[in-house]
């Protein structure tokens, strides 16, 4: 019988940190919470730190090789930091506004999926 590996609790401490100092960053700079009400380049700064700290996360996890149940938790990371950066580059877009850095950033993050696709999901 397979022994079930179980994801240790800093694990999900370490990804919950990954997500939330990106939000502590905007709040030590602005003093607000949200993304979205800041202007366009401490966006950026705000969605870089977001987008390495998730890597980070991917590949501490990759290295310590936790079990395939948490990368499911990191997928829908992945795929929450996407949705924020496509929502802010429609409301960009909607006010005329320069979207450069964050179509790239967005490019990118599009490339590190493909490639964490067919790197955490070879055979072992």
């Amino acid at each position: 019988m397979k022994e079930k590996m179980i994801v240790p609790a800093w694990g999900y401490v370490f990804l919950f940190a990954a997500m939330l100092v990106p939000f502590l960053y905007v709040h030590a700079v602005t003093v607000q919470w949200n993304p979205f009400a800041v202007k366009g380049p401490l966006f950026v700064r705000f969605y870089g730190i977001y987008l390495g700290g998730s890597m980070v996360a991917i590949l501490i996890s990759r290295l310590l090789q936790f079990p395939p149940d948490f990368y499911v938790l990191l997928r829908w990371m992945f795929i929450f930091i996407f949705a924020i950066g496509l929502a802010r580059l429609c409301q960009g877009i909607y006010h005329h506004k320069p979207v450069g850095y964050l179509v790239l950033m967005l490019v990118v993050e599009g490339v590190l999926w493909a490639m964490g696709k067919v790197v955490f999901h070879k055979k072992r």
